[in-house]
């Protein structure tokens, strides 16, 4: 039996009623979704940079699972390939996104989640956990030119960017011709300055987490 099958089998038999379920430990899914539900929003197309694992901890995979699809991206190979076999209607682009298109170094740790294009996040990152860092070249895409290519037609309704540190480099180079109804951003540290930038886009915050901050347009929802 698959690890799927096992924990929707676990939800049935043990979850209480009424429970709703969450892929995200902080359940950011279930906000993104109840934010996209304001826009009348149920099958749902978006934009993951920094996906991960494809199932768990994975602020996409919930709206996967109720029939949407959408573009992912993530710079490990091996978790590149585990995207591509558990969600096959997704398109998963094996690298990173940055300011603008080219080749990037990628800050890689043994724990995958503190994987990082921030030199120095990592160099924080290294000095306070003893855990040293690989250093690899890999290729680097705007976030314009993966809306350009897969959403010419319509924007995505939802995009997260989850890359420890390196959000505000990838915003300062997106042109803001797509207008996502809903944005998850890692914000731990830079809440502040990200709810200002995107105040300044037409978009207010609608949740917070410790580590993300979801914003809403408030220009489409009006």
């Amino acid at each position: 039996m698959s690890i799927t099958k096992i924990f929707e089998f676990l939800k049935r038999r043990y979850a209480p009623r009424g429970a709703y379920q969450s892929f995200v430990h902080t359940g950011e899914d279930l906000l993104i979704e109840q934010a996209l539900l304001s826009f009348g929003q149920k099958k749902i197309s978006y934009i993951d940079i920094g996906c991960h694992h494809p199932i768990f901890g994975n602020i996409t995979y919930l709206f996967y699972k109720k029939g949407g699809s959408g573009v992912v991206v993530e710079p490990n190979k091996n978790l590149c390939n585990e995207i591509r076999k558990k969600r096959n209607r997704d398109i998963c682009i094996e690298g990173g996104v940055g300011k603008v298109g080219g080749q990037a170094d990628f800050y890689a740790f043994k724990r995958d989640t503190r994987s990082t294009f921030s030199k120095d996040q990592a160099e924080e990152w290294q000095k306070n956990s003893g855990q040293k860092y690989e250093t690899r070249s890999i290729p680097l895409f705007s976030l314009d030119s993966i809306a350009e290519r897969y959403f010419s037609k319509e924007s995505p309704d939802f995009i997260s960017i989850d890359t420890e540190g390196y959000e505000e480099e990838i915003l300062s180079g997106f042109s803001w011709n797509i207008r996502p109804k809903v944005f998850c951003i890692e914000s731990a540290g830079r809440k502040e300055a990200l709810a200002s930038l995107f105040k300044s886009k037409g978009y207010e915050i609608y949740a917070e987490t410790p580590a993300n901050t979801i914003f809403v347009d408030i220009l489409k929802r009006n």
